[in-house]
């Protein structure tokens, strides 16, 4: 007895065969039980499961919150470029549109920071009851939010649009601050007739084509310190009965300000007007 090998004997005992009085489906259920108490044994070689990597400039204090209420933990993980992504996170917008619409549109909450948006988000005529937070998402097709309403907050810090955004006719209400800080707008950006109720900040924000803000009210104060508007500027017609603060501001193309309204103060100090741009202040 002594001379057998226990590794042998070991083996041999795990892989009894069951005496076939045994039902299929006894079988079946044994087996599933064994395969999840597999899955849950910890990994002995000290490796930890991987996590979604959210986004390379993710703030260290924001990364379990987002994991926990932002992920599409319901999905598994996607290995891209060295990184470990989940659905909603995964960097490209080749996956599966049809899935992600139907997983965004069925938890529509209002937390949406880092999220990839491969696809239209179509969220015209909308009413966002939370705190939409978007900041740092990435819209990598026409985002629409056309005639969308606010009513607790919109933050858009970071965020990246790479095609056309469209805010016509928004309104963003008295309680919802408004925040654009830092936002890139690749394509058209359209703001036409949009309502700011309370304070706006488009503070360095990079406008790569044409920004139409023609009819838009602000009765708070609108900031865009540090902005870029590299096409087009449209801001005729619009409303600022708080004040309006353009310092440091770069205009590179056509400004038109033509029967603009300023109620009270407007600060244009420092304010960059390139050589090839034309500056309209009709009245």
């Amino acid at each position: 007895m002594f001379g057998r090998n226990p590794i042998k004997m070991f083996i041999v005992k795990l892989f009894h065969i069951t005496p076939s009085s045994r039902s299929d489906d006894e079988m079946k259920e044994k087996n599933a039980r064994m395969n999840t108490e597999i899955e849950n044994l910890p990994i002995s070689n000290g490796a930890e499961k991987p996590q979604c990597h959210i986004h390379d400039k993710v703030k260290d204090s924001e990364v379990e919150d987002i994991r926990e209420n932002v992920c599409a933990n319901d999905e598994s993980l996607t290995e891209f470029e060295g990184e470990y992504y989940c659905f909603f996170h995964l960097p490209t917008k080749d996956k599966d549109t049809g899935k992600f619409e139907q997983i965004i549109k069925a938890r529509l909450k209002a937390d949406f920071r880092y999220i990839w948006f491969p696809s239209d988000p179509d969220l015209k005529d909308h009413k966002f009851f939370a705190n939409a937070d978007f900041r740092s998402a990435t819209f990598s097709v026409v985002a629409s939010f056309t005639r969308a309403t606010f009513l607790a907050g919109a933050k858009f810090d970071e965020a990246i649009f790479l095609a056309d955004a469209d805010f016509s006719f928004a309104t963003f209400s008295a309680t919802a601050t408004a925040s654009f800080t830092s936002a890139i707008f690749s394509g058209h950006a359209s703001f036409n007739g949009a309502i700011f109720l309370d304070a706006t900040k488009f503070n360095e924000a990079i406008f790569s084509v044409d920004a139409n803000f023609y009819s838009a009210t602000f009765p708070a104060d609108a900031s865009f310190k540090s902005a870029i508007f590299s096409g087009d500027a449209k801001f005729d017609e619009a409303i600022f009965s708080g004040d309006a603060y353009f310092p440091l501001v770069t205009f590179s193309a056509k400004v038109d300000f033509s029967f603009a309204t300023f109620s009270n103060v407007a600060y244009f100090s420092s304010t960059i007007f390139e050589e090839k741009s034309q500056i309209l202040f009709i009245r």
